[in-house]
């Protein structure tokens, strides 16, 4: 009996431990690291490239990021940037006020401008800051941002016309 006792006794307190063990792994809010809230939220892009077609030069081409939310917890973005290496022939579009909470579901779509202003292709990065566990460490998603290179127009020059006198064949 006292047996019996014994094994159910380290029974209850094995599930004890194995369910307060599960809730701390499940629910744990802290980077022990750093003392700051973990990320538990996940903030999905689409695209993760964003690839602007051939565009004249002075005429506009947009394209759009969709941002989601895919998790229970809302995900806080608290600024869209462009990296500095940026090219400034993009912009963005859509006015948004920060910081942007996602809650679980939403969307909220980012529209982009590319205006070029040469006959160059351009690049760079759409810099999202946020506290999406899928962040980098530095709490930053980037977003490669490029454009199809326009066709330089073509330049045509002439070349000083050779003239020869007349020579009959076979003389000097």
């Amino acid at each position: 009996m006292q047996k019996l006792q014994s094994v159910r006794r380290s029974s209850l307190l094995g599930l004890v431990c194995l369910v307060a063990l599960a809730s701390i792994t499940i629910s744990s809010s802290c980077d022990c690291n750093s003392g700051t809230t973990s990320r538990g939220s996940e903030l999905r892009v689409t695209p993760t490239t964003v690839i602007f077609p051939i565009t004249p030069i002075g005429q506009t081409a947009k394209q759009t990021v969709e941002l989601s939310n895919k998790l229970v917890l809302p995900v806080e973005i608290t600024k869209l940037s462009f990296s500095k290496a940026t090219h400034s022939a993009f912009s963005i579009l859509t006015k948004v006020s920060f910081p942007l909470i996602l809650q679980e579901g939403e969307k909220k779509v980012i529209e982009l401008s590319y205006k070029p202003e040469e006959d160059e292709g351009a690049s760079g990065e759409l810099i999202i800051e946020s506290n999406a566990r899928n962040s980098g460490p530095d709490g930053l998603i980037r977003i490669k941002l490029r454009s199809v290179s326009n066709f330089p127009s073509p330049k045509i020059s002439c070349a000083p016309v050779l003239a020869f006198d007349a020579t009959p064949i076979g003389q000097k």
